[in-house]
């Protein structure tokens, strides 16, 4: 696009730059056709001088409108370029609002995830608890269980021993 812009100006400025020598040299043709006109006053070069200077007039008249043209064709390229910047920069303004869309989707999976990741470690850690009470209330028990048949083996033990010695006692006598 800028490389069109800068062919545009260059070819302006070319034209421009002939149009100043042509200019210079017609200023110049003037005045030597002024000064033959003076040495020759005869109608019939006065005539067709009159006929080239309107040749003269008409190709002015060209020059302009070939530099309107010149003009119009570089604001339609500039105007083009304008729009095709304008359409990147929204595409552009789209792209990165899709992309924030897209963070924020993921961004909102990976809370989710970690979420349910320390839900499941809670559930975890209250099932660990509950098995450790458990198991310590199912050991308190075997454990009193064994103290307690330990203890009746001892207390049958102890009466038995002291109905043998009770015996034996009413026995010696």
């Amino acid at each position: 696009r800028r490389v069109l812009v800068k062919i545009s100006q260059r070819m302006m400025f070319s034209s421009f730059s002939a149009w100043l020598a042509a200019a210079e040299q017609v200023k110049q043709q003037r005045v030597i056709v002024s000064r033959v006109l003076a040495k020759f006053s005869q109608r019939m070069m006065f005539s067709s001088f009159g006929a080239w200077l309107s040749a003269v007039d008409v190709l002015k008249q060209q020059k302009v409108i070939v530099r309107r043209v010149l003009a119009k064709i570089s604001q339609r390229v500039m105007a083009a370029a304008f729009f095709d910047w304008q359409g990147a920069v929204q595409g552009k303004k789209a792209w990165e609002a899709k992309l924030a869309r897209c963070e924020r989707f993921v961004a909102a999976m990976h809370q989710r995830f970690l979420f349910s990741a320390f839900s499941r470690w809670q559930d975890m850690a209250r099932e660990a608890r509950e098995m450790r009470v458990k198991l310590r209330r199912c050991l308190q028990r075997m454990t009193q269980r064994q103290l307690a048949s330990a203890f009746f083996d001892w207390a049958e033990a102890v009466d038995a021993k002291r109905e043998w010695e009770a015996k034996l006692s009413k026995g010696q006598r």
